[in-house]
């Protein structure tokens, strides 16, 4: 495999990713109780994020490349999503 091709399978596999996010987020991030606790909750829901991405044969690398820490993103998509107080 060429360097090139190397890069767009990569590529190719961190959008898959990223979609895969994105479309998780949609469906799991208004199921997060109101967090007392959001460092748990954010670990908890890495946790099904990642055990879900499995299930659909994507790496966790590969979701890493497409939206950096998992740990991050989720906090920063819950904070976006909460009602305001």
């Amino acid at each position: 495999m060429t360097k090139s091709a190397h890069a767009q399978t990569l590529q190719d596999r961190a959008d898959k990713a990223g979609e895969f996010a994105r479309e998780w987020i949609l469906s799991n991030i208004n199921n997060v109780p109101d967090a007392g606790n959001l460092p748990h909750e954010i670990d908890r829901m890495a946790c099904q994020m990642t055990a879900d991405a499995r299930e659909r044969g994507i790496r966790g690398g590969d979701i890493v490349r497409a939206i950096g820490d998992i740990d991050d993103f989720l906090a920063a998509e819950y904070e976006s999503k909460k009602p305001a107080a």
